[in-house]
């Protein structure tokens, strides 16, 4: 099996700002080739020294946004010591902002998560996003804002990632070939779903990479054409049954189709606004 590169997310706060950022840029990746950590609340040299060392055995890369400035040049020094690959997410933005409004920064973690209505909502559809992540939680699809329905590999997860982070209560559930869809699903509002599909070129070399890096046998019909069009089909089917948009997601970045999805939102807000 292929090793995954290891990324430590290092913050100085609860680490939400190291952790959308990675999340958002991971969508123009495969994100099964990338093993997250997050180290919060890191205050003291002898923390940071900790992570180096365990960023040196397993081979990691370092991304983090440290405000404490004794702390962040301390860690600045240890990862050109080491050689380590590293990213720091907010002095170069913080310096530049100094130099626009003349004035100094405050220097305290963790100003950026306010105790608001707005960072609680968000937060709320994070978790509920990974709850349901899959169709793991049947009972609570009804609290959702929005389901995505689709076939293996047509980023229904990551979709509904990034529209957590957008504050919205996303999930989805999964349509197997063969496997009846759960009689809940059909008392749902249908304006709450939509289809994901994609084009079965495109997801065979989507499968076949997955294949290759994971090492399943390649007798796996997961991988074949031929399957992948019965999948295809069989999942158009029950869209068109249960009449609900369908989205093709074969030539768009996670966030254009997560974005065309909270338009299409807004546009029931407003029909029942009325």
């Amino acid at each position: 099996m292929q090793k995954k590169h290891q990324v430590f997310l290092v913050s100085d706060s609860i680490g939400e700002t190291a952790k959308i950022v990675f999340q958002t840029a991971l969508t123009q990746f495969d994100a099964d080739d990338f093993e997250m950590h997050i180290f919060s609340f890191v205050k003291t040299v002898d923390e940071i020294d900790n992570i180096i060392f365990q960023a040196k055995q397993k081979n990691a890369s370092i991304i983090y946004t440290i405000v404490l400035k004794s702390i962040n040049e301390h860690l600045k020094r240890q990862v050109r010591k080491y050689g380590i690959i590293s990213q720091d997410l907010l002095s170069d933005t913080i310096y530049t902002l100094q130099k626009i409004s003349g004035t100094l920064p405050v220097n305290i973690p963790g100003q950026n998560r306010l105790l608001d209505e707005e960072y609680f909502k968000r937060m709320e559809a994070i978790e509920f996003t990974v709850q349901t992540d899959d169709g793991k939680s049947l009972v609570r699809l009804k609290e959702a804002e929005v389901i995505l329905l689709g076939v293996s590999r047509t980023s229904k997860t990551p979709i509904c990632v990034y529209l957590a982070n957008q504050s919205i209560k996303a999930a989805n559930y999964p349509i197997v070939y063969g496997i009846k869809v759960d009689e809940e699903l059909f008392r749902l509002p249908r304006k709450k779903m939509i289809g994901l599909t994609i084009d079965s070129e495109k997801l065979l070399q989507i499968r076949k990479k997955r294949i290759n890096t994971y090492k399943v046998k390649s007798s796996s019909k997961y991988a074949e054409i031929s399957s992948i069009r019965r999948e295809l089909d069989y999942a158009n089917r029950l869209f068109q049954e249960l009449g609900i948009t369908v989205l093709n997601t074969s030539n768009n970045a996670i966030e254009e189709t997560a974005n065309i999805i909270i338009q299409l939102i807004g546009e029931e807000d407003t029909k029942t606004s009325f």
